[in-house]
């Protein structure tokens, strides 16, 4: 079955679309074409937490991209996930701090 059709099978039964990408290149052109992204303010999380991966999330797609090492991603389109990753978001971004102000 293509990738499309498929896609539009499992949105009508209710099951998430999930696409796996082998290198990072795919995804991110993915993560970076959605709708309604805006650039934001950036911060930094504290040390104690390692964040080797990215997510990207333009509801109700969520696009995660791992390592450099790694060098994969995937994207699902999921309104659960899109919520679940919209929490997770606001939790990092209340223990994160504002980055400096360059002159």
């Amino acid at each position: 079955m293509m990738p499309v059709l498929r896609a539009m099978h499992h949105h009508e039964n209710g099951q998430s679309n999930i696409r796996f990408h082998p290198g990072i290149r795919a995804v991110l052109w993915e993560a970076l074409s959605g709708e309604g992204k805006e650039l934001c303010e950036r911060r930094y999380a504290p040390a104690a937490y390692s964040l080797a991966m990215t997510a990207s999330s333009a509801a109700p797609t969520v696009c995660v991209i791992s390592s450099v090492r790694e060098r994969s991603g995937l994207s699902l389109d999921s309104a659960d996930f899109a919520a679940f990753r919209a929490a997770m978001f606001d939790a990092s971004w209340s223990l994160s701090t504002p980055a400096p102000t360059i002159p």
